[in-house]
Parts: structure tokens; C-alpha cells; sequence
């Protein structure tokens, strides 16, 4: 009985050391008045190393280190300024795929709009210039036939994908495609 209590007790000490702690990554874009942009980036710091996780923004906008990084903890802050259109790129997260990690995104745009992404392993990648975002700056300055056309294109297209789910990107397909439940042509 004491053997077999020394057992699990080695047992549950072995798995908890071998336990990953996983805490989001944070990326922060604030675009100031003069369409130059503020950027902050809080990544964790596991077993005090950084994950090489490395923000990309496509088309090639080159980040300006703007301070010296900080420690805060279990986390290392890095600040930048761009000088290019961060809310027309692509952000990747090079290296996300590879961890357990999330990375939380918030775009505050100038006009005081706020958007938010969820970044994970299986989706690394976001399109900051997205239709919902468009659509809101439509209807912002009462432009609502368009906004609703954006809206119904996307309800359109929903029903074309399994579950009615759509892709993180799509285009160039036809309208007149059959709606039918299970299709696969799309990769879903």
C-alpha cells in the first residue's frame, strides 16, 4: 500500500513538471492622427525564453523600434511605430502555428473604432482590412445600401459553405454555384 501510494505520488509530481502554462500573446496597433501607427508587443515568456513568435504584416511594412524592450514579469513588452497602412495588411503571426499560444489583437483606428481578432495555431493569419470593418465605415458615414450589400454578400456566401461557415478568405467563385449540404469544393 505505501508502494503504490509513493507511486502515484512520483506519478502527480512527474506530470506536473512536465505541464505547460499557456498564456496569450498580445498585440496591440493604435493609429494615431497623422495615419502613423503605435504598436505593442506583449509576448510571454516561458521557462524565461521567448516563444519565437514574430509579428509580419503583408504587404512589407517595416516596424521602427520606437524604446527598449521591457520585462514585465512572465512577459517581454516591445514598442514600434509604422509608418505604412497597417489596416490594409495581412497579419501573420510567423512561428504561432508551432506553439499552443493565442495571440489577442486589437486595432484602435483614429476615428475611435475598435476591432479585436483571436489568433490560434490553426489560424495564424488575419486580414485587417476586413468586410466587417469596411462594411462599419460604410455605414459610419450613412452609406447603408452599401453596408448592407457587404451583409448580404457575406449571408449569400455563408450558405454556400458546410455549416454555413465561411473560410478566413474566399473569392473568385461564381455566384451561380449549387448550394448543397456537405459540398467540399471549397476545402472546408
Amino acid at each position: 500500500m505505501v508502494v503504490r501510494c509513493l507511486l502515484i505520488a512520483v506519478f502527480l509530481l512527474t506530470a506536473q513538471a512536465h505541464a505547460h502554462e499557456v498564456r496569450p500573446a498580445y498585440l496591440k496597433l493604435t493609429e494615431e492622427a497623422d495615419g502613423s501607427w503605435t504598436v505593442m508587443w506583449k509576448q510571454p515568456l516561458l521557462e524565461g525564453r521567448q516563444l519565437p513568435l514574430i509579428p509580419s504584416f503583408a504587404p512589407a511594412c517595416k516596424l521602427e523600434s520606437s524604446r527598449s524592450p521591457e520585462f514585465a514579469g512572465s512577459a517581454t513588452l516591445t514598442y514600434y511605430i509604422a509608418h505604412c497602412p497597417l489596416h490594409e495588411a495581412q497579419l501573420t503571426i510567423e512561428g504561432l502555428s508551432a506553439t499552443l499560444t493565442d495571440v489577442l489583437v486589437r486595432v484602435d483606428r483614429a476615428d475611435g473604432s475598435t476591432v479585436n481578432h483571436l489568433l490560434r495555431s490553426s489560424s495564424p493569419s488575419v486580414d485587417l482590412n476586413d468586410n466587417a470593418i469596411i462594411a462599419h465605415g460604410f455605414a459610419r458615414y450613412g452609406l447603408r445600401e452599401e453596408a448592407n450589400a457587404i451583409v448580404e454578400g457575406l449571408f449569400e456566401a455563408g450558405k454556400r459553405y458546410p455549416n454555413a461557415r465561411l473560410p478566413e478568405l474566399f473569392c473568385g467563385f461564381a455566384r451561380d454555384l449549387p448550394v448543397k449540404a456537405g459540398d467540399s469544393q471549397f476545402g472546408e
